[in-house]
């Protein structure tokens, strides 16, 4: 979960080692995004339905700086896994910033 920090796009997924059949199974969860104690977008299907893979950017993409993404994670040997993770920057911070100056003396 440490480098959920600087990921803003690719499909999340929570998986775990079966040591019975030595494949890896995955664990199905509802993802949201909470803030100041509420849920943000509360009829979202990965809120309401359990999805065993999602693409991040659409959890997101309504987030802003000191929302929590909560990602619960529902096996059958355990009741709930939860996580939460604080929302730093919801936008990417640009590179370039252009400014008009006005025209040149050159007219450039």
């Amino acid at each position: 979960m440490d480098q959920l920090s600087t990921i803003s796009r690719g499909l999340l997924s929570i998986e775990i080692n079966n040591t019975e059949s030595g494949k890896t199974d995955r664990i199905p969860f509802l993802i949201y995004l909470k803030r100041a104690g509420k849920i943000v977008d509360a009829d979202a299907y990965a809120h309401n339905n359990l999805v065993e893979s999602i693409e991040i950017s659409e959890v997101l993409r309504a987030s802003q700086p000191g929302d929590e993404l909560v990602i619960d994670a529902v096996n059958k040997d355990v009741t709930t896994m939860r996580r939460v993770v604080v929302i730093k920057s919801s936008r990417p911070v640009p590179q370039f910033q252009w400014f008009y100056t006005g025209i040149k003396k050159d007219k450039c």
